[in-house]
C-alpha cells in the first residue's frame, strides 16, 4: 500500500465521463480537462506552516472528492500491486468533498 508523508492524499481515480449531461460523446480530450472524482485511499498525516505550526490534513479515507485537472498540472499515476491506478495530489489540491457518497 502506498503510504504519503506530508499533507499528500492517495486517490483512487473514477473513469472520466464519456458524455455530457445532454448526451454528447466527448473526446477523451474533452474528458481529461474536466473536473475528476476519486475516492481517498490513504493520507499523510500533515504539515508545518512557515511559522512551524502543525496543520493536520481534514481529509479522511473513505471521503469522495473533486480534483480539477489542468493542462500544466498533469499527475503521474502509480500502479498499486493490485492493479488499481492511483493518483497522489497535495490536499490543496482537492476542491471539495461529495456528501453522500
Amino acid at each position: 500500500m502506498l503510504v504519503p508523508f506530508h499533507d499528500y492524499v492517495v486517490l483512487l481515480m473514477d473513469e472520466p465521463e464519456t458524455t455530457s449531461p445532454k448526451g454528447i460523446v466527448l473526446p477523451e480530450v474533452a474528458r481529461e480537462k474536466r473536473m475528476r472524482r476519486g475516492v481517498v485511499q490513504a493520507v499523510g498525516p500533515g504539515h508545518y506552516s512557515n511559522k512551524g505550526v502543525f496543520i493536520p490534513t481534514t481529509i479522511k479515507p473513505g471521503m469522495h472528492v473533486l480534483i480539477m485537472t489542468l493542462d500544466s498540472w498533469e499527475v503521474p499515476e502509480v500502479i498499486e500491486e493490485d492493479g488499481k491506478k492511483v493518483r497522489l495530489v497535495r490536499e490543496y489540491d482537492c476542491l471539495a468533498c461529495l456528501e453522500g457518497k
